[in-house]
């Protein structure tokens, strides 16, 4: 499904003050998912949905370029998968990783992937036929979609329900990349902690003390590798951060959290009161 808009996206376009090319990219879930382990032969279409041409982008305003931009690019390959039979036998591979909420018990991470089937140890079960949308239910979840909507509702519901300031804390190992190749990477541990304003990190790399907070104005995304890490960058340089929980859907859950304080506007009245 389609990604929120960056900050800035529409500005910077009138800046350069070029044609812009919008076009959609159908199938490309399947045929190289993050979740998976390799890639797969599969259909895959790309399609212009509009070119907005220098003049028109000139008599543009931000808002309405923005408006624009997402409309054009909005899509689900769910719909996409309807056209086409999708034989894999590994479909839910590392989904409990991301569509880690039981919607049935309300437990997290007690989801078990296994070939085409998606089942929580409390026995509520789901599998994804040929067009990767899943057997009927009494939740009535369609798609992949579908259910991380749900997931969605179900963090949003703990957001705008707590009390505390500190949302998520974890223990991290951490890796600070260097731009001179692997053997300069520096090695370290500490906590993240993702509080009502912002994203928090307090450890040691490499013998140094290493501190930081981001406004969730400043921060605009936790960008993560499913099941393996979050990142950020701290004064020009990249760092890493493993979370030592064993539940790898955490990784998820907490970058889900801070996206829902960034972009929900209902969320985001919540933390200004």
């Amino acid at each position: 499904t389609t990604n929120p808009l960056t900050n800035g996206t529409s500005a910077l376009v009138k800046k350069l003050g070029i044609p812009v090319v919008l076009m959609e990219i159908s199938g490309n879930y399947f045929a190289n998912s993050k979740l998976r382990t390799a890639k797969r032969r599969c259909p895959v279409t790309v399609q212009i949905k509009r070119i907005i041409e220098t003049e028109e982008l000139n008599n543009l305003g931000i808002e309405e370029l923005d408006t624009i931009i997402k409309d054009s690019l909005a899509h689900d390959d769910s719909n996409f998968a309807l056209s086409y039979n999708y034989r894999d036998k590994n479909k839910a591979q590392n989904l409990e990783k991301v569509l880690y909420y039981c919607p049935k018990c309300g437990e997290s991470h007690k989801m078990h992937a296994n070939g085409n089937t998606l089942e929580c140890e409390c026995g509520f079960k789901l599998e994804l036929d040929n067009h990767y949308h899943f057997s009927e239910n009494e939740f009535g979840i369609n798609t992949i979609h579908d259910y991380y909507e749900l997931v969605k509702k179900h963090e949003k519901e703990f957001i705008l329900s707590s009390t505390d300031e500190v949302l998520v804390e974890q223990e991290v190992n951490v890796k600070k990349i260097s731009f001179l190749g692997k053997n300069f990477d520096k090695y370290g541990q500490g906590v993240c902690k993702v509080t009502k304003h912002g994203f928090e990190f307090l450890g040691e790399v490499s013998g140094n003390i290493v501190s930081f907070k981001y406004s969730l104005d400043y921060l605009q995304a936790l960008p993560f590798s499913v099941g393996e890490e979050y990142e950020c960058y701290y004064e020009n340089e990249l760092y890493y951060f493993y979370p030592k929980d064993e539940n790898k859907g955490e990784i998820t859950r907490t970058c889900l959290i801070y996206d829902l304080l960034h972009e929900d506007n209902e969320v985001k009245d919540f933390i200004k009161e």
